[in-house]
């Protein structure tokens, strides 16, 4: 729709918005188009505008369907037939026009600022990124390798339990933790780029327009999993399973985040929370199994907690409430009227969060395991 005119009808005032153009040798074409919209339970206009073009403009809803009428209601219904304006009828509204178009360029020159201003910004942020990327892998203490652990017992089901077996514990590979830290934040980098770039960037602003932007949504689902991995590692939990289960129920919790937004563009009637809830529901599985785990460990063993360094429990702390405001600005970007800006103040958002979380967490490491 390009244009909405307010129109007098039957004493009320009515918005007519612009669904269509036919060029000036189409009338014919225009009043068989306008006769069947007009079936459908639709006012319609049509108007001859300055340059020949037959304009034809529709007000929805505002008579019932051809198949929701009674044979009563068709003798009261007086359906207004479409014609074409004659030059001097339409004025008015060729004018409205020309105050619309004017309008519309100055607001689409504001969007296009905010776009400009987004676009710089994401530049600066990858920037951020990548050279702390590149500052991890040049400083990093190579030496510092977590492993990746398997257990199983060595018999039957049950030998361990009954002592003929033993359970046995293996490393099956280690994790270079500067290079793991690294990632994540040149990950970041990558997408930030992606979305600055001639082609890609265009196609990024398409998808801003309609309420989403799957390049997050990829590149959460590679860098947070790496992120809550390498929080696990920290804490002690090594095993192969264990962090395949919750790297799969991350990735689960940020493809329902891309679902959500799919469900839910800015047009919308009624908002669908069901893939929100759905990804808390999984995201929370990842956190459960770092916390129940710690505790389960410290309780058995009759560890005291002091025996896990500060900076791990600050670690553990900040990245679950960080996460959380993820999930905070997801839901407030579908509050109707919330962001004053609209869906691209949820974008700026989401570009702080990953900006902090991603630096808190390499930079908590990297200064407390991974200085040479």
């Amino acid at each position: 729709m390009v244009g909405r005119r307010t129109l007098d009808v039957r004493g009320q005032k009515s918005t007519f918005a612009e669904v269509s153009r036919f060029n000036p040798n189409q009338s014919r074409k225009a009043q068989v188009w306008a006769n069947a919209v007009r079936e459908e339970g639709n006012l319609v206009r049509l108007i001859t505008a300055k340059n020949g073009d037959i304009v034809a403009y529709a007000n929805p809803n505002r008579l019932p369907s051809k198949s929701k009428i009674s044979s009563n209601m068709k003798k009261t219904i007086d359906r207004p037939k479409p014609r074409i304006f004659n030059r001097a009828e339409s004025q008015a509204w060729l004018d409205a026009e020309i105050d619309y178009s004017a309008s519309s360029k100055a607001s689409q020159a504001e969007k296009d600022e905010e776009y400009r201003k987004l676009r710089v910004f994401s530049g600066i942020v990858g920037t951020v990124h990548l050279v702390a990327g590149l500052l991890m892998v040049w400083f990093a203490n190579t030496d510092f390798v977590l492993q990746i652990t398997s257990a199983f017992a060595a018999g039957p089901p049950g030998c361990v339990e009954s002592g003929e077996c033993e359970q046995l514990v293996i490393n099956n590979f280690g994790v270079t933790l500067a290079y793991a830290v690294a990632a994540f934040s040149l990950l970041s980098a990558f997408f930030h780029y992606i979305t600055i770039i001639p082609g890609f960037y265009e196609n990024y602003i398409d998808n801003l327009e309609k309420g989403r932007n799957p390049y997050r949504w990829v590149e959460y689902s590679l860098s947070s999993t790496l992120m809550i991995l390498i929080i696990l590692l920290v804490s002690g939990i090594s095993n192969m399973a264990a962090l395949i289960g919750v790297g799969f129920a991350n990735i689960g919790m940020i493809l329902f985040g891309w679902v959500s937004e799919i469900d839910n563009p800015p047009d919308r009637s009624k908002t669908n929370w069901t893939p929100f809830i759905f990804g808390c529901i999984v995201g929370l599985g990842a956190w459960a199994a770092l916390y129940v785990s710690i505790y389960v460990n410290l309780t058995q063993f009759g560890i005291d907690w002091g025996a896990i360094p500060g900076f791990v429990w600050f670690i553990i702390f900040s990245q679950f409430a960080l996460f959380n405001c993820f999930a905070i600005n997801h839901a407030l970007q579908f509050q109707k009227g919330f962001y004053a800006g609209g869906y691209l103040t949820g974008e700026r958002i989401y570009i702080w969060l990953s900006l902090i979380a991603k630096s808190l967490l390499a930079w908590s490491l990297y200064i407390n395991t991974l200085i040479l």
